[in-house]
């Protein structure tokens, strides 16, 4: 393990999309420059907040919206403001949820992993299989219905919403990876759910550690109240009298403390974020087509190399290149050597149900294509 870690790192050619192992994406110089003027000066968090409001309810439809930690983060504080809402005495006492109502709902298999964030804000949460077990579930303990917006769900998100307008209970979408395609910035949330949550880091290209909510203004009114300094949220709930002199308890932070981002990471988020509405997709599109043709003419020479191009869809947006074979090799074994190469390609695997690898082409830059070739030229000799 020594020997490992004091090796020099090499070159990564990223075809594995946007992967959080690799840093998810590269920054485009407009987000570094607005990071690094960031850096030079001061400015209060929550004004800059306010301001990074006003962009995200714009571009997304919102009535508001907030910069968080990541997407992680922003699906931990969309939980808190279903619990707490508003109320400074619940959110001085969160994560303890002890008499307050606290359960949230899920469509079975949300996100796999990701609904232990749900859990982090003190919520209990119930999995429903279909629209019946969600009717029977609701109940006067119920602060929120969540579900995945980034694939297929047992319950539509048109019933979800229903359910959750009869109710008077919020619908909360982790959209984390639902971009692209760029309509969904906009699309999950006018078809109903209250507040989306997106990462800022793979598509947008915005800073590896940020994402935004974006929904109600009370929800969104909630998440900065948690993660705010204690003062400024206490103005912010017009409570200062009952708070600042004594007849509450001593000043505290709101758990969103644990997930806060600095200036730099509002600024550049929100230059991302801009520069990701302005963008021409269809022009993306073309590229990655273009250069996954031409990966594919060069691949397809080897011999016992078969691949197919997998058009972008409504669901991925993407274009993806998928080898189907490689002169007799598991995807598996391919995959790993061509990763211990220098310079080292990562290809997109999935293990379930079939272990598939293909190019993803968002990430790879200039130079990479004739790279990524010749590695995987010499990895077939190699593995004779």
């Amino acid at each position: 393990m020594q020997d490992e870690q004091s090796r020099s790192p090499v070159r990564i050619i990223n075809a594995a999309g946007y992967l959080t192992r690799l840093g998810n994406s590269i920054m485009d110089p407009p987000v570094l420059r607005a990071m690094e003027e960031a850096s030079r000066s001061f400015i209060e968090l929550d004004k800059a907040q306010l301001a990074a409001s006003e962009v995200i309810a714009a571009i997304t439809g919102a009535e508001a919206g907030y910069v968080v930690g990541g997407a992680a983060a922003g699906l931990a504080l969309a939980a808190a403001a279903c619990i707490a809402g508003k109320d400074l005495d619940k959110i001085w006492r969160l994560p303890d949820t002890q008499g307050m109502p606290n359960e949230i709902i899920l469509p079975e298999g949300h996100g796999l992993y990701y609904e232990r964030f749900i859990r982090l804000a003190g919520a209990r949460l119930t999995f429903v299989a279909d629209e019946a077990a969600l009717d029977k579930a609701i109940s006067s303990e119920t602060v929120g219905i969540f579900f995945d917006a980034n694939m297929a769900q047992p319950i539509p998100q048109p019933a979800l919403v229903a359910r959750g307008r009869s109710a008077g209970v919020p619908v909360i979408a982790d959209a984390a990876v639902s971009v692209p395609p760029a309509s969904n910035l906009r699309a999950i949330l006018a078809a109903g759910a209250d507040m989306t949550v997106f990462t800022g880091s793979k598509a947008l290209r915005g800073p590896a550690g940020t994402g935004f909510v974006a929904g109600r203004s009370d929800l969104v009114l909630s998440v900065m109240l948690q993660h705010q300094d204690w003062d400024v949220a206490v103005e912010l709930n017009n409570a200062r009298g009952e708070w600042l002199w004594g007849t509450r308890p001593p000043l505290v932070m709101g758990m969103g403390r644990a997930f806060k981002v600095g200036k730099e990471d509002i600024a550049g988020l929100v230059t991302a974020l801009q520069a990701y509405d302005e963008r021409d997709h269809e022009a993306d599109q073309h590229h990655w087509l273009r250069l996954l043709n031409s990966i594919a003419a060069e691949l397809s020479k080897l011999p016992g190399v078969e691949v197919h191009l997998r058009e972008g869809d409504k669901t991925t947006a993407v274009p993806l290149l998928q080898i189907d074979a490689a002169a007799g090799w598991p995807a598996g074994r391919l995959a790993a050597e061509l990763r211990a190469g220098d310079p080292a390609v990562w290809l997109g695997m999935s293990l379930f149900p079939d272990r598939e690898i293909w190019i993803d082409p968002v990430n790879l830059q200039e130079g990479d294509e004739s790279l990524l070739i010749s590695v995987f030229e010499d990895t077939l000799c190699r593995l004779g």
